[in-house]
């Protein structure tokens, strides 16, 4: 996963005649879900019907929570099956989650750190240090969790904690947890919006309908683009601050075009 990834659309493993469906949107990731979206007496159907299923490019996979009487089969398959990019690890509260998932997996399979409780907020830097490839936030187990309703301004400090300690620890920008709305694109803009600025890099999806709206948000116009090229190409013609477009540009302006050209997103070849 080293081009940038803004939207993970979710498809219960339960549903294999989906997976084509959401393998065709515009989703960057699809993730394929043993976890909540499989009921408990079709856990092990499901995990069954993926060692079946072929696929023509990679996808995520999400698994049940270490501690479940589901995890140690769940993660055996996963090394298994070779379409698997990455697995993604919910209610991850602790390091050793994600140094236990990691001596289980072959190393070419990513780890995606969910993050979705209280006490895995707190142990942020802790789980961070651990060296998932991503951390991602579970925003409704979290809002569970506390008792709290959807807000932005609930969901303003957990999300600027995974910004913050995602990049105190050179990981990815994080992923948000998804809408709560399926299809009211003017929800699904602002939460997406609300997200992006406060530093979160990707979206949840759980419908499709999600998808080219959070690939809109987190992306980058073609505005954007072009002034990020066009004050970088400049920068090469000045050894300090200079005047750009009628903006004084120093190095944090810089940095901040590189990221924003860095984070731009691309579709991933079919």
């Amino acid at each position: 996963m080293t081009e940038p990834t803004h939207s993970y659309l979710f498809v219960p493993a339960s549903t294999p005649d989906r997976i084509p469906k959401a393998m065709a949107t515009d989703a960057h990731r699809v993730i394929i879900d043993l976890e909540d979206g499989v009921g408990f007496e079709a856990k092990e159907q499901a995990r069954q019907g993926l060692a079946e299923l072929v696929l023509n490019q990679p996808a995520v996979l999400r698994i049940n929570a270490i501690g479940t009487p589901y995890f140690d089969d769940d993660i055996a398959a996963a090394a298994q099956l070779p379409w698997v990019e990455a697995v993604m690890l919910p209610k991850v509260e602790s390091p050793l989650h994600v140094e236990r998932i990691r001596s289980a997996l072959p190393a070419h399979i990513k780890i995606l750190a969910l993050v979705e409780s209280a006490l895995g907020i707190v142990r942020l830097d802790d789980i961070a240090a651990a060296r998932p490839d991503r951390l991602i936030f579970g925003s409704a187990d979290y809002l569970a969790d506390i008792g709290a309703s959807f807000s932005s301004e609930v969901l303003n400090y957990p999300r600027t904690r995974l910004v913050i300690a995602s990049r105190a620890f050179s990981l990815p920008s994080p992923v948000d947890g998804p809408a709560i709305v399926m299809k009211d694109l003017d929800a699904i803009r602002a939460d997406s919006q609300d997200a992006r600025g406060l530093g979160m890099g990707a979206k949840l999806c759980i419908h499709p309908a999600q998808v080219p709206v959070v690939n809109e948000v987190f992306g980058i116009s073609d505005e954007q683009r072009r002034w990020a090229e066009a004050v970088l190409a400049e920068a090469k013609n000045h050894s300090g601050a200079f005047s750009f477009e009628g903006d004084m540009i120093d190095e944090p302006i810089l940095k901040r075009a590189r990221l924003m050209l860095a984070n731009a997103g691309v579709r991933r070849p079919n």
